[in-house]
């Protein structure tokens, strides 16, 4: 690094090349690119809403529930818990019928009237 000597000494010390004189490019190229390509984006970005393709007013929505569909209705979870809700009341209505006869048996008629469990 001291001995400098891949410097050339016969050149002066000038400004480093610009990108256009790297790659030979010509301006009224890259701005004619450019404009393409901005109008390309412009169209792709406003695709939906461009009135010239008529694509704002054909936008497809689909209906949630298909009156037309062949698919099945699945309403077993509903069917579960309607069963487990009945057989809930069966229960509590036997431990009822139960408690009522225990009391009966001991006596104490009153009690099960005076909390509302009858």
């Amino acid at each position: 690094m001291l001995s400098r000597a891949w410097l050339d000494k016969d050149k002066a010390r000038t400004a480093p090349p610009t990108h256009a004189e790297v790659l030979n490019v010509d301006d009224d190229e890259d701005a004619a690119f450019e404009e393409h390509a901005e109008q390309f984006e412009h169209a792709f970005n406003y695709r939906f809403e461009d009135p010239l393709h008529g694509t704002a007013s054909d936008v497809v929505t689909h209906a949630r529930n298909p009156e037309a569909s062949v698919r099945k209705v699945d309403d077993s979870r509903k069917v579960a818990r309607q069963q487990r809700k009945r057989l809930q009341e069966l229960k509590k209505a036997d431990a009822l019928a139960k408690l009522q006869k225990v009391h009966e048996m001991a006596g104490a008629e009153g009690a099960l009237r005076r909390r509302g469990a009858i």
